[in-house]
């Protein structure tokens, strides 16, 4: 995406930061059973250059929100709540900070993008159809492609620049610059 073209300031930050969580949460989060060989995840993306949008989707197939909740103490009477409940801040299965889900959502809707998260029979999903629009989540029922997978598509436009500080209320780490140093 570096090669690709100008981007807007904050936007391959906003990009990066996102990419890292979600396929990080591929490494922590999707293993039945710690450091398990039948974790499998997928990761695409795409940058339509002329829509002016980047789109990112990762899947893969381990045990859910709702389970990797649970180990951490977070139990939700359905699959719908578990999600409603993985993306708030400080929320995980106590590996980790429990920032990601939040994060990225968060990064998304400054950018006036998409986001959905989909596990276990249920969607969470926020779509900002306009920039100047505040989009409202949406939850709803899915068919399940099998028990326990997990994908998270998003999407970020490249058309203005992301604030980044501003979207998580901090100063995060340029994890390009610190990954070059």
């Amino acid at each position: 995406m570096r090669r690709a073209g100008e981007m807007p300031q904050g936007v391959l930050q906003g990009l990066e930061l996102a990419l890292y969580e979600v396929t990080d949460n591929i490494l922590l989060h999707s293993q039945t059973e710690a450091n398990s060989p039948s974790a499998t995840g997928y990761v695409m993306a795409q940058y339509h250059k002329s829509e002016q949008r980047i789109a990112v989707a990762v899947f893969d197939l381990g045990q859910g929100i709702p389970s990797s909740l649970a180990k951490g103490g977070i139990r939700a009477s359905s699959p719908s709540e578990a999600l409603g409940v993985a993306i708030q801040r400080g929320v995980g299965d106590g590996a980790g900070a429990g920032n990601g889900l939040w994060m990225m959502e968060r990064i998304v809707s400054r950018s006036s993008g998409s986001f959905e998260l989909t596990s276990d029979g249920a969607r969470y999903a926020v779509r900002h159809r306009q920039d100047s629009e505040v989009a409202a989540p949406a939850v709803s029922s899915v068919t399940p492609f099998k028990s326990g997978t997990t994908l998270v598509d998003f999407q970020l436009h490249t058309s203005r620049p992301l604030d980044i500080q501003a979207a998580l209320d901090t100063d995060p780490i340029n994890l390009w610059i610190d990954n070059h140093l």
